[in-house]
């Protein structure tokens, strides 16, 4: 009887100290995520403006992410464990699921899943390309969506098309001059990027660059539809760049 009562008390140890761990480990982690994001000297206005809810602050707001959205998040990157078993596929798959929100148009679920990447790559610039465009799908100042997008180019990790969506946002602004460095670093990169191709020709043409414009219509039109993006659609573009051509008096051979 005594032995038996011995044996109940030891296993009802353990379970108590299984028990405190976890209690302690938790926080002890988001401590953890909260003094990287605030080792990386992120400046305040990042983080978005007033209208940005602290849930789809980039990388959290730099807080610890603990109560139940911090256990949801737990349980989901649980479940990534069998197919994505290390932090490189671990990030990879997040920063996918990340663009999947994207292009449903749900950047509050984005800016969760690319945050949750940063946990497990934090100096991949695909983390931050993720973050800029999704604080600009939620509307947030141009010195936010600048900051991220600054951030995913000065990174030595990532895929060439973060420099390319940075040039075109740029153009978007009318900041010509500041997207030529960028897109031609993407076509460096990337030489049959037709979005960079077409971006920059845009670039050239606004600062009046006809020559090194007119180069990029004939880049442009040997150029091949983007993976995914359909040919009818490419060809029509096509057309476009051919008329601009006319238009501005190119050499076409």
């Amino acid at each position: 009887m005594r032995a038996r009562l011995d044996r109940m008390i030891r296993v009802l140890g353990l379970a108590f100290c299984v028990a405190m761990f976890a209690a302690v480990a938790a926080p002890v982690q988001a401590d953890a995520l909260r003094d990287l994001c605030l080792s990386q000297g992120h400046p305040e206005f990042a983080f978005g403006d007033a209208r940005l809810p602290e849930s789809a602050r980039p990388l959290f707001g730099c807080a610890a992410r603990t109560g139940a959205r911090g256990d949801a998040d737990e349980q989901f990157i649980e479940g990534l464990a069998d197919s994505a078993p290390d932090n490189f596929s671990r990030a990879g798959a997040l920063v996918r699921l990340g663009w999947k929100w994207i292009g449903q148009r749900q950047p509050g679920s984005a800016i969760n899943r690319f945050n949750l990447a940063w946990r497990f790559a934090p100096d991949d610039g695909d983390v931050y390309h993720g973050i800029a465009v999704t604080m600009s799908e939620l509307g947030q100042p141009t010195e936010v969506i600048d900051y991220w997008f600054a951030q995913a180019v000065s990174k030595t990790q990532g895929r060439p098309g973060r420099f390319a969506d940075y040039g075109r946002y740029m153009v978007a602004n009318r900041r010509h001059e500041e997207a030529r460095p960028v897109l031609i670093r993407a076509l460096e990169l990337e030489p049959g990027n037709a979005w960079a191709m077409m971006y920059l020709a845009d670039v050239h043409f606004w600062l009046e660059e006809r020559k090194q414009g007119c180069a990029m219509i004939l880049r442009i039109l040997e150029s091949s539809p983007p993976q995914g993006f359909p040919k009818v659609e490419f060809d029509k573009l096509m057309d476009h760049w051919r008329n601009r051509a006319a238009v501005a008096s190119c050499p076409m051979q």
